[in-house]
């Protein structure tokens, strides 16, 4: 059986066979030795560009020095991120049961509720339909017995859409229903 290390990096432990060393001394698994050589690489690419930016003038030598510690952070900021576990998979709690569940299992509600998929299989769209957009018969019966006064009722009290619009269908019915008989009067009277 091969002797296992643990890397000083990541702390993963690893086949010795599989080991490096780093320039500390450190053992080190084979991806915390390169993140190590790529950050090394790095440096002697600024080192370079110094090199590089010795000629010319004061300005065009701090011009350059600053680009190339520009282009330096960067890659060291790119390998940083490169190293970096993946993040944790995101979480929502459901707002009926408060259960935590992956965001990928989550389903809405017609109200937008988040649902876990307990809650999910016992929801009934149906009902909640029938809650959000209200009764469009019960609107219509005030729109129609109470004509303009059963809108202004429906409005004012903020009833859902559909009694909203039955009430104004009811009251547009009504209207056309009272002139019809009012016309209807009036033949007979003459």
């Amino acid at each position: 059986m091969a002797a296992m290390v643990s890397c000083a990096d990541c702390r993963m432990t690893v086949p010795q066979s599989d080991s490096f060393f780093g320039t500390d001394g450190s053992v080190l698994c084979a991806r915390c030795h390169s993140m190590r050589e790529a950050h090394v690489q790095v440096e002697r690419g600024r080192a370079a560009a110094y090199e590089q930016a010795s000629g010319g003038g004061l300005i065009m030598q701090a011009i350059q020095m600053s680009a190339a510690d520009d282009q330096a952070l960067r890659g060291h900021g790119e390998l940083a991120a490169i190293r970096r576990p993946a993040p944790a998979a995101a979480q929502q709690a459901c707002q009926r049961c408060r259960a935590v569940v992956a965001t990928s299992d989550i389903t809405y509600s017609l109200a937008g509720e988040s649902l876990c998929p307990t809650c999910s299989a016992a929801y009934d769209a149906t009902a909640d339909r029938q809650r959000l957009e209200g009764s469009l018969w019960r609107g219509l019966a005030l729109g129609f017995f109470l004509s303009v006064v059963g809108v202004i009722i429906v409005h004012a009290m903020q009833r859902p859409d559909g009694e909203k619009r039955g009430a104004l269908v009811g009251c547009g019915v009504a209207f056309v229903f009272y002139l019809f008989l009012l016309r209807v009067l009036a033949a007979g009277m003459h």
